[in-house]
């Protein structure tokens, strides 16, 4: 009688088990399955394969066709790879689409080569726009002008209404005197930040139309040109979609770019404002790009221990997979056309001239080591080397003294001292790269050699791709509005990590001559699993693994069979973020 009962029993529980099992098998059927044409995985152990299957919004496996049979269903999307190429959803480490687009001028002026071609395309919009207050315009540049502008200038074609535009890199505006007067700037109005955030003057100290740096930012705001409440949501919306359809399914924000970025309280209030937009744009299930952000110190009256503390508060708020806040960001200086960057030697020409910080060394350590100590990565906007060193030098101090566990990052890299390299790559320093900024684009490789001379330029600047084959972690992005949204697209930048060459530009030649450009396997990891470190997420997002996010990017081809040339026109078909399709045409 016992053995009977014990019989029943052991049959009973393996019943269960069996039932249980088949339930399971159940619940791990797919709800999406590619297979078939070139799954590259960006996973170093298994760099290709043959089909992934995903649930919910995570890959459940990642293998052989034959084996991805038994998660199909019914009910499953079996998506056919054939000819095609999928890679983990690309990840832009340096961008700011969140509110930027204010930027995004109707006049484009980047297609000029000359002064004359640059007069003659404000004076055609300003004539077939006639009942416009304001004329606004983006893309010119100093070098194609043959130096800065004046209200002088735009005077002569336009006299009667305010002209504000906006020099190719965004950094710089020329306004013409109607603008100048409108917004009540003149010989009185003081300079943000002398020699770094400044009105361009004449010997009586009356601003002649360019204000450098951020300075222009105060005519915009006084045109009443901003409006925070309408141009952060519409910003978002319409970057992060031309975003979406270049396969982008995460990106880091490096701040918030508003006209108000010069101004601390005023940032601050335009920043909190924008993650309230990102939160309700994630609440209605909108947010279809993986978002982390973060507040930039510029202002030269910021404390730094209390704006990293700022910081910290709203990383506390901010924290999910999709929408986070995880450092902060410091811009120390000028653009170097103004001859304002540091450097570490004179400016070509002089014999004392290094530039200057708007954010000195001493004060770049002390937000380091407060960031750092409240669990954020420091992220500085380096151009002159002088810059590059003293971040170098921070990150050194705040290591040896405990933080070990940082991840911070030097972004844009534009000229590193020799001195300088090796530093980099003992403290196993991030790099962020934006490739159309060392290149011809913009003419702006004249200007490079004038300002430093040919050889200074070739042994430093744009040293991305060396340092990437030295081992160093690199990722790449477009930084918009740095660039027009025409090169927001991953594979542009690609195109231009790889070739040095302006990919917009057929005329373009690689630049700096004796750099070597990075392989595409190395920008793929620059633009995937690296750029995923850059924001703490590679044990989540950057690569196709089993229990990772299902962020995929579907290309009509593998670009790998294409020409270096061709990548940029080589088509993305459909981005997935979570398992579900942020962007679907042609697959």
């Amino acid at each position: 009688m016992t053995q009977f009962i014990r019989l029943v029993l052991v049959c009973s529980i393996a019943t269960l088990i069996v039932a249980c099992s088949e339930g399971d098998n159940s619940q791990e059927y797919a709800d999406t399955i590619f297979i078939g044409g070139t799954i590259k995985t960006m996973d170093e152990i298994h760099p290709e394969a043959e089909a992934v299957a995903i649930r919910g919004d995570k890959i459940i496996f990642v293998g052989k066709s034959k084996n991805a049979q038994k998660f199909i269903s019914d009910n499953t999307e079996v998506i056919d790879l054939t000819g095609k190429m999928l890679l983990p959803g690309f990840v832009d480490a340096h961008d700011h689409l969140v509110a930027a687009d204010w930027l995004n001028m109707e006049l484009s002026l980047y297609g000029a080569t000359t002064k004359q071609e640059t007069l003659a395309l404000v004076k055609d919009y300003a004539d077939s726009h006639p009942k416009l207050p304001i004329i606004t315009g983006i893309g010119w540049s100093a070098s194609v002008l043959g130096g800065f502008p004046t209200a002088a200038d735009l005077d002569a074609i336009v006299p009667d209404r305010p002209v504000v535009l906006i020099e190719f890199t965004s950094h710089e505006g020329w306004l013409n005197t109607a603008a100048l007067k409108a917004a009540n700037i003149t010989a009185d109005t003081p300079d943000l930040n002398p020699g770094t955030t400044y009105w361009i003057r004449d010997e009586q100290g009356n601003p002649t139309g360019v204000g450098i740096e951020a300075q222009w930012m105060e005519a915009y705001l006084a045109l009443g040109l901003w409006d925070a409440e309408k141009m952060i949501s519409a910003s978002a919306t319409k970057l992060m979609t031309i975003a979406t359809k270049g396969g982008v399914t995460t990106a880091q924000m490096t701040g918030i770019l508003t006209p108000t970025i010069p101004y601390h309280e005023r940032s601050k209030t335009d920043f909190e404002a924008a993650m309230a937009v990102l939160q309700a744009m994630d609440d209605r299930g909108e947010l279809n790009i993986r978002t982390f952000t973060m507040p930039v110190l510029k202002a030269k009256d910021a404390d730094p221990v209390k704006f990293a503390q700022f910081a910290a508060r709203m990383a506390k708020q901010y924290r999910s997979d999709r929408l986070g806040i995880k450092g902060v960001k410091i811009h120390p200086e000028s653009i170097i056309f103004t001859k304002s960057s540091p450097f570490v030697e004179p400016y070509a020409g002089t014999t004392a001239h290094r530039g200057q910080f708007g954010v000195s060394p001493k004060r770049t350590l002390v937000m380091t080591r407060e960031a750092n100590k409240l669990d954020l990565d420091l992220i500085i906007h380096v151009e002159g080397d002088a810059s590059t060193r003293a971040g170098i030098d921070a990150f050194e101090k705040v290591r040896a003294e405990g933080f070990t566990d940082a991840r911070n990052q030097l972004h844009h890299l534009t000229f590193t001292h020799k001195d300088d390299i090796q530093r980099i790559i003992d403290q196993d320093i991030a790099v962020n790269a934006s490739p159309m900024f060392y290149n011809t684009f913009g003419q702006q490789h004249t200007l490079f050699n004038s300002l430093l001379g040919e050889a200074r330029v070739n042994r430093s600047l744009g040293l991305y791709s060396d340092l990437a084959k030295k081992g160093v972690r690199v990722s790449i992005s477009p930084d918009y509005p740095g660039v027009p949204a025409t090169m927001l697209a991953p594979l542009f930048q690609i195109q231009a990590a790889v070739t040095l060459q302006d990919p917009s530009d057929p005329a373009s030649i690689p630049f700096p001559p004796n750099r070597q450009p990075m392989t595409l396997d190395e920008a793929l990891k620059a633009y995937t699993i690296d750029a995923a470190w850059f924001m703490r997420m590679e044990d989540k997002v950057g690569s196709i693994e089993v229990g990772k996010y299902a962020d995929f990017v579907v290309l009509e081809t593998d670009i790998r069979a294409v020409t270096l040339q061709e990548l940029k026109d080589v088509k993305v078909l459909s981005t997935m973020m979570g398992g579900r399709f942020t962007y679907r045409e042609g697959l």
